[in-house]
């Protein structure tokens, strides 16, 4: 989506943070497809008199806009979700409530709404599970992350993880990460290199609209039987999408999505498909093996 939208939206938010006593924004497992949905003729004031009726703002920076979901959380009170557009601005009134949206985060394992998220995300799946890759399975988690951010840039490619096995290492041994830097690069993705060296970096890639392969080591992962932390942190090198964060407090925790799901789901989602770790616990999976990260940036409209 263009830079300018993000911007946009930003400068909107970062004016009332200065000029409202209570601020803070949001996001949450909202409904992309705007089915069974008002839709309402809208523009930037519209757009900033339902924002100062609420405290709690969630956001998805998508392949065509950027949404933006209205709430007050003291009155408990869902008012609309804005999809900032280069052509203007729409307004959607979703068919769900405050309790839809509270009840999806208590589930995930937080006890609240978070105050401040952020996920750069599509309205189409993007997810790539690497139990189902074929023969080399266990060791596609470079392949399978790869292919995820193909995916992402491009939502209509044809290639699969078995066909990146056959032109990078047929013999099943790891991906490493210049293989995937160069065959991303090969397929026309813009990426960069990052060094990271703490969490704002890290924060810093999904505020600028972007998401990033990082290699990291899960043992230093703490285990959670919810959507924070991982199910069975294991000591070995291993690739995953850095795709978005939530602030809760003091806390901040990074939205992931880990290719190696297998047959394992939760709610019907495969158990690795959006995984939240707390900040420090994912510096020092980064810290363990490699600290950088391959970021992606999409395409810009």
């Amino acid at each position: 989506m263009s830079k300018n939208i993000r911007k946009i939206v930003v400068f909107v938010l970062f004016f009332l943070m200065i000029f409202s006593e209570a601020f803070a924004y949001q996001l949450t497992f909202v409904d992309q497809s705007f089915e069974n949905c008002t839709t309402i003729a809208s523009n930037y004031i519209d757009a900033l008199q339902t924002i100062k009726q609420g405290n709690s703002y969630i956001i998805k920076n998508l392949e065509n806009g950027t949404q933006l979901t209205v709430i007050n959380s003291d009155k408990q009170e869902y008012l609309g979700t804005f999809l900032f557009l280069i052509k203007g601005i729409k307004k959607y009134i979703l068919p769900f409530d405050y309790n839809y949206i509270y009840k999806e985060y208590k589930e995930a394992g937080f006890p609240s709404i978070p105050d401040i998220t952020v996920l750069n995300t599509r309205t189409y799946d993007w997810y790539v599970n690497q139990g189902f890759t074929g023969k080399y399975s266990d060791s596609n988690c470079g392949p399978a992350t790869t292919l995820m951010a193909l995916k992402w840039v491009y939502p209509n490619t044809k290639i699969t993880v078995e066909q990146e096995r056959e032109e990078i290492h047929p013999d099943g041994s790891w991906w490493w990460t210049y293989d995937i830097y160069n065959y991303l690069k090969k397929n026309k993705v813009d990426v960069a290199y990052k060094h990271i060296e703490d969490v704002e970096d890290l924060q810093n890639i999904v505020d600028d609209g972007n998401i990033a392969i990082l290699d990291i080591n899960p043992i230093k992962i703490s285990k959670g039987s919810d959507r924070i932390g991982d199910i069975y942190p294991t000591d070995t090198g291993h690739f995953i999408i850095l795709m978005g964060y939530a602030k809760a407090g003091n806390n901040t925790y990074f939205e992931i999505f880990d290719p190696a799901s297998y047959w394992q789901k939760s709610d019907n989602i495969p158990i690795r498909q959006g995984r939240y770790y707390i900040s420090n616990e994912l510096l020092n999976a980064i810290n363990a093996r490699w600290s950088y990260a391959i970021v992606v940036k999409g395409n810009e409209s």
